[in-house]
């Protein structure tokens, strides 16, 4: 049974795909996200200062000292929680 993606699983695919920094477009279709859930994640994301926002043609994201942070923590968690599957 497949399972669906929770929000804090989407945010850290995001994070982990800004790392070398990413555009909207390339988010929707590498990380299969709709463009709403994309949108409303990125403008959180940046809001949390999780992510940093370039406003050059066209738009890119990195991940930001507190994103990498929030990625660390959301591996141990997937660690504790699923300790045979390994991050």
């Amino acid at each position: 049974m497949p399972m669906t993606r929770g929000r804090l699983d989407i945010f850290a695919q995001i994070l982990e795909m800004a790392i070398g920094g990413t555009t909207k477009t390339r988010l929707i279709s590498q990380a299969n996200l709709n463009h709403r859930v994309t949108t409303l994640s990125l403008n959180l994301l940046v809001d949390l200062d999780l992510l940093s926002e370039t406003h050059h043609s066209p738009t890119s994201y990195g991940v930001t000292e507190k994103g990498l942070r929030f990625l660390h923590e959301y591996r141990n968690l997937q660690t504790l929680l699923n300790p045979e599957k390994q991050l």
